[in-house]
């Protein structure tokens, strides 16, 4: 297992205390949580795996970030004191504006499936040139 980083040690420690705070409001288990979150992303998301990431045993990556805000409902930014991915001081564009409204009028379902591509395809170009 690589050590992990102390920005990634702090993520963690962020993640584990967010965690236990929205499992006892809610009443979640890693079992009903990796479920859920498997069914949200269309993927296989297993008990295990989160309890790997809210142990350290797995580094916070993007995606993991991106899966544990949506889940918990909190910004990623709340989950890696780092993370400024969707940081925009500007105001949006055109363009930008037309994207979210197009988002907008998409199913629950359409928007889920939406989210599961943008975070696999955010997690690939992190891999490949950050």
């Amino acid at each position: 297992m690589k050590k992990l980083s102390v920005t990634d040690l702090k993520a963690k420690e962020n993640l584990t205390r967010i965690w236990e705070r929205e499992q006892k409001k809610r009443g979640f288990t890693q079992d009903s949580a990796a479920a859920e979150i498997a069914e949200q992303n269309g993927d296989k998301t297993s008990q295990a795996k989160l309890s790997h990431y809210l142990s350290g045993h797995l580094r916070l990556t993007i995606s993991a970030v991106l899966m544990f805000s949506s889940y918990l409902k909190v910004a990623p930014e709340n989950i890696r004191d780092d993370f400024n991915y969707g940081y925009r001081p500007d105001p949006l564009d055109e363009r930008e504006r037309d994207t979210i409204e197009s988002f907008r009028k998409l199913s629950e379902d359409q928007k889920r499936v939406h989210e599961a591509l943008t975070h696999t395809m955010v997690e690939q170009i992190a891999q490949k040139y950050l």
